[in-house]
């Protein structure tokens, strides 16, 4: 689905629920997409007729959208029109040099930073920072890729002085979920929001009362449904979209948000740890190679 305008959170929002539209809604989005200065102005029944939808097609669209309806549609396209947001994005191609995968890579990154940061909704990060707050501990569940920035996630918040754990495969996951009740937090951390092994983890230690954070593409997807708080990411790919390279440095960002948000309401016991943590891994460090051969 091609934009037309610059993207912008909405078109963002578009773009990622595109494979869950059916027809005629997919219809209607295209057509918003690429007439959004007329929208702004048209009624929802002028709208239904000109993308050759239904004004039910659009009301579900603008509910897939998470938004409260048509006419919020029309009040974020035109806020987001006077203030538009520049996409330059580019496939990587077989014939690319290397500086030149190299800018359009970097581009993706710039791009899905900046699309999942118009995503997300200021109430719903307060919502998970107070959620980590109050928290007797936090594990973070993630497989691959994912896996790779729960592990990452969990040396950071490790720094809270809240106890901190993570798991990066199923049979792990299941152990400690079962084990997770009131006061504990867990934040899943799917790309496809569909990974079995996260969902029924969340699931386990939901059913124990723990609060449960789900990191996720945007659109609605099982995790949607199963997660106390959802914080959603956005990337547009340049090549290889299975591996969501671009995806994984914007849960990241989301990650380290959430880290600061909090950091900031603890920051003397923060510094603190980092202090120790930096004294006890001082012999971990060399100024010179001499001195790796000296230990040697």
């Amino acid at each position: 689905m091609e934009a037309v305008h610059p993207i912008s959170g909405t078109f963002a929002r578009m773009r990622e629920i595109a494979d869950d539209l059916t027809s005629s809604e997919r219809k209607a989005a295209e057509y918003i997409m690429q007439n959004a200065d007329e929208v702004i102005h048209l009624s929802i029944t002028d709208l239904a007729q000109k993308s050759e939808s239904s004004e039910s097609t659009i009301v579900r669209l603008c509910k897939k959208l998470r938004l409260k309806g048509y006419q919020e549609l029309r009040v974020v396209l035109a806020q987001e029109l006077a203030s538009p947001v520049k996409q330059i994005h580019a496939q990587v191609d077989l014939q690319d040099s290397t500086e030149e995968t190299m800018r359009k890579v970097f581009q993706a990154a710039r791009q899905a930073l900046a699309d999942t940061e118009s995503l997300n909704q200021t109430e719903q990060l307060e919502h998970a920072v107070e959620t980590i707050r109050g928290a007797t501990s936090i594990s973070f569940f993630g497989i691959g890729a994912s896996g790779v920035i729960a592990t990452d996630a969990y040396y950071r918040f490790s720094k809270l002085g809240i106890g901190c754990h993570v798991a990066t495969d199923g049979h792990s996951q299941a152990n400690k979920a079962i084990l997770l009740g009131e006061g504990d937090v867990v934040i899943g951390i799917s790309h496809s929001g569909r990974t079995r092994d996260v969902l029924r983890a969340l699931h386990t230690a939901k059913l124990g009362g723990a609060r449960t954070i789900a990191i996720t593409q945007f659109g609605h997807s099982p995790i949607t449904d199963l997660a106390d708080v959802v914080l959603f990411t956005s990337s547009m790919e340049t090549a290889f979209r299975t591996e969501a390279m671009a995806s994984r440095i914007a849960q990241s960002a989301l990650l380290d948000t959430l880290f600061v948000s909090v950091a900031l309401t603890r920051y003397e016991q923060v510094i603190r740890n980092y202090d120790k943590a930096r004294e006890g891994t001082t012999d971990m460090r060399i100024d010179h190679i001499r001195d790796l051969q000296r230990r040697n």
